[in-house]
């Protein structure tokens, strides 16, 4: 197996994102490989730092892209995606049109709300209890 090809020190990593005018963060990618001794996350040894700068960067690029939000069609900042449509593709949303939280089970919200301090539960369960028994 073929062993790391480390760069020297941070600051040639640093030379080398700012001459390429990349959108990485030097110390936390230096962090990340050297925490690591330099395999990546499928163990194998980094051979091309620089390559896996450019990796980095083009992943940063690809995360941060606005779509299309499928609901109104506007590129808003902070677009997200909301699973697939009937076609399989996904379906993205922009902040103003993000679904809202929907309980797993609607009917069962009521039968947890709190009974009323005035109220005394054993006489209401033992009513209950007897108008079952007739």
């Amino acid at each position: 197996m073929k062993k790391p090809k480390p760069p020297k020190t941070i600051e040639e990593v640093e030379a080398y994102i700012s001459e390429k005018r990349l959108n990485v963060d030097p110390k936390f990618f230096w962090d990340f490989y050297e925490a690591a001794d330099w395999y990546d996350s499928l163990g194998k040894p980094v051979l091309s730092w620089k390559q896996k700068v450019l990796t980095w960067n083009r992943k940063q690029l690809e995360q941060g892209k606005r779509h299309r939000c499928t609901y109104c069609g506007c590129k808003k900042p902070g677009v997200y995606i909301a699973g697939r449509d009937d076609t399989g593709m996904a379906s993205w949303r922009c902040v103003d049109h993000k679904p809202g939280f929907r309980p797993a089970m609607p009917d069962m919200t009521k039968a947890f709300r709190t009974v009323p301090s005035e109220v005394n539960v054993n006489d209401e369960r033992n009513r209950q209890t007897k108008e079952l028994m007739k």
